[in-house]
């Protein structure tokens, strides 16, 4: 399983690394086309009606713990995804939620860009 690790801000101001587990296109696609995934775009409400990942749900970063009662009840993966160069943002926002009791989350690798990369469907 691929990871992405992310400094966290940890006791007394030191820094410590997480890893947050990452999931491909190919994958992400599989579970999108079966209804099995809950798919989150971290990015700002206007970028996510301009363009999303088919089902996609806007959860803007920074807005996790309000989201996180909800999707703690979720059976199904959440995975999160962001148009950062590095997924920086979609993996802070795993991270977020992990912190607010929703488990399993995985971060998209490539984001949206590899999603579109992959010739595959968005929805506006």
């Amino acid at each position: 399983m691929a990871v992405l690790a992310v400094v966290a801000p940890g006791f007394a101001g030191a820094q410590s690394v997480i890893t947050v587990p990452r999931i491909e296109v190919a994958e992400l696609r599989q579970l999108v086309a079966a209804k099995r995934v809950v798919v989150i775009d971290v990015r700002s409400r206007d970028r996510w009606r301009m363009q999303h990942i088919p089902g996609a749900i806007s959860v803007p970063f920074g807005t996790e713990t309000e989201a996180a009662p909800r999707l703690a009840k979720e059976k199904r993966p959440i995975v999160t995804y962001c148009t950062c160069g590095s997924d920086t943002s979609a993996a802070r926002a795993a991270l977020q939620f992990a912190e607010a009791g929703v488990h399993g989350v995985k971060v998209l690798r490539g984001g949206l860009g590899a999603w579109e990369k992959a010739g595959l469907p968005l929805e506006k």
